[in-house]
């Protein structure tokens, strides 16, 4: 009954240039890619 209604952001980012952010800043800062693959929604 709630979130009837929102706002979405698309980011549309080429893969190289978010693997070269991967690459330089490393993945401690970003949680998502610490997590076995699937939908942890799921699990």
């Amino acid at each position: 009954k709630y979130m009837k209604r929102g706002v979405t952001v698309w980011l549309d980012v080429p893969l190289e240039a978010l693997a070269r952010r991967i690459a330089a800043v490393g993945t401690h800062s970003r949680p998502l890619l610490h997590h076995e693959p699937g939908d942890a929604y799921t699990k």
